[in-house]
């Protein structure tokens, strides 16, 4: 039986890869108008975060913990969102690079804010689910 489907799940997977639109200018912009904007939306917020996040540890001594965990959980809850949206559009390498990129992003600030501060909860583990 798992011969069969996989059989079939291979031909359905073909099928719907002839029939998806193709696109001219990249694979991301064939995505629905609402994942487009989400996209650069999310991406534009954890810029923003890496740069507060950045200047926040660098400017004192004593960091404000409190602030560099919610910039940690909000880098990375972004990214999984990211990631949900690359999930939704399979097959995908571009989108797959920008949840890749994301989850370097949640990890990279995982390391700056654990070095300083000590985050209760962070939303890390979507990433170290991944297979890139």
């Amino acid at each position: 039986m798992n011969k069969y489907f996989l059989v079939l799940f291979g031909l359905t997977t073909i099928t719907a890869g002839c029939a998806a639109p193709k696109s001219v200018h990249g694979e991301t912009s064939a995505l629905p108008n609402r994942d487009q904007e989400a996209l650069v939306q999310y991406e534009r917020q954890i810029s923003e975060f890496q740069n507060e996040l950045n200047g926040s540890l660098q400017a004192t001594a004593k960091p404000d913990c409190d602030r560099a965990c919610d910039l940690l959980n909000n880098i990375c809850i972004l990214s999984k969102k990211i990631c949900l949206i690359a999930q939704r559009h399979s097959g995908a390498q571009k989108l797959m690079i920008k949840c890749r990129d994301g989850c370097q992003s949640c990890s990279r600030a995982q390391i700056r804010v654990s070095d300083l501060c000590k985050c209760t909860n962070p939303q890390t583990q979507h990433c170290k689910q991944l297979d890139f």
